[in-house]
């Protein structure tokens, strides 16, 4: 029940009225839903650049290093955090534009670094993720950042170097829009949802008995059936 400021009327909403009005109109709200689909697929296609990635892991012990040899440097996950600052230095970036380039591939460190994203997957393991509009520009960074990674990492550490969990692959497919999709037809089901919503709530036309009592405060004396053909 909502009132308006300063004055007494009341706006009283029955929701089991409002229910069965959106229901009697759901064939409106299916065409926000489709609306809302086309649009971000005309979005995504035409007017977007696909974007590829291609992820690499890698687990920070080594082949031959045990767990027990780390327990006096590792406290809790705050070694994480050094790791993924190794991943996005300065040394990596640039060991990684030199094999890139030795492959023909020429970027710069600011293109490297705008490209890659690095999580940390629990407390011993970095996941390597590199985006671009190329899916070959995609994994070949992203591949020669877990390379150069793994060998800085090993320099550090005066330790063996990480163990690759997954290697970077070649993106087949650009990234996929099934959740902007699926936002899309939840927006625009909402959107015309909303529309009706306020137009029930708006909508003061008298229609029935009950009508003539709520919005003027008087009895029904007579009514007239209206027979339409």
């Amino acid at each position: 029940m909502e009132h308006a400021s300063g004055i007494n009327n009341e706006i009283e909403i029955d929701l089991v009225l409002m229910l069965r009005f959106l229901i009697k109109r759901c064939w409106f709200i299916a065409i926000g839903a489709i609306l809302g689909a086309t649009a971000v697929f005309v979005i995504t296609t035409f007017i977007l650049t696909p974007r590829y990635q291609s992820s690499a892991v890698i687990y920070m012990l080594g082949g031959t290093t045990s767990i027990t040899s780390w327990a006096d440097v590792q406290i809790g996950g705050a070694l994480a955090e050094d790791f993924l600052f190794m991943v996005q230095s300065r040394p990596v970036l640039d060991g990684a534009v030199e094999i890139v380039g030795e492959q023909g591939l020429n970027v710069t460190r600011g293109q490297a670094r705008n490209m890659l994203e690095v999580n940390s997957v629990g407390t011993r393991m970095i996941r390597i993720t590199v985006t671009s509009a190329d899916p070959t520009v995609a994994y070949m960074v992203a591949d020669a950042v877990t390379t150069a990674a793994v060998v800085r990492i090993g320099q550090i550490t005066l330790s063996d170097p990480p163990t690759v969990v997954e290697m970077a692959e070649m993106p087949l497919s650009p990234m996929t829009g099934r959740i902007n999709m699926v936002l899309g037809i939840f927006a625009g089901i909402l959107l015309f949802a909303s529309i009706l919503i306020v137009r029930f709530i708006f909508n003061d036309h008298i229609k029935t008995e009950d009508d003539v009592k709520k919005f003027l405060n008087q009895n029904t004396l007579v009514v007239i059936p209206l027979e339409g053909k």
